[in-house]
């Protein structure tokens, strides 16, 4: 008898619980924003663009085409050099990216920063020269920026 009182007070409970939400419920539907990162890489103590990288900067660029957004350029170095030489070049390498893609883009569209970080925040620790090749790089984060 208690079985059979318990399973009714809880189909009671779950029935009104379910009707009761159903009727408060409101969909909203939100659009994504889209984030976007990309690395390119560079030469030992160079800040030219690589004739590689540039085919994935316009893929990147091609992308952002009917986007509107804030786009963050963030220069690095490896390890070689001192602090203040290696903060320089990684700022030099965040300008000359920013200066491509204003070049094949439209600039108005977008809200850029750039910084140079230096030989910090490395991607990974440095015992060949393939590893200073990934810390030499810049990474280029595109965020969505709408209004609601």
């Amino acid at each position: 008898m208690k079985r059979i009182f318990f399973i009714f007070i809880l189909l009671m409970v779950t029935a009104c619980s379910k009707s009761d939400y159903r009727a408060r419920k409101k969909i909203v539907i939100r659009p994504v924003k889209k984030t976007i990162i990309i690395s390119i890489n560079f030469d030992f103590d160079k800040s030219d663009i690589r004739a590689v990288d540039q085919g994935k900067l316009d893929k990147f660029i091609s992308k952002l085409e009917s986007l509107r957004g804030n786009i963050g350029i963030e220069g690095h170095t490896d390890t070689w050099g001192n602090y203040s030489y290696n903060d320089e070049l990684s700022f030099r390498r965040a300008v000359a990216t920013k200066e491509y893609l204003e070049k094949t883009m439209n600039p108005d569209h977008y809200d850029i920063q750039i910084s140079g970080r230096g030989e910090y925040d490395s991607l990974v620790e440095e015992k060949t020269t393939l590893d200073m090749l990934k810390n030499r790089r810049v990474k280029i984060t595109f965020k969505e920026n709408f209004k609601m």
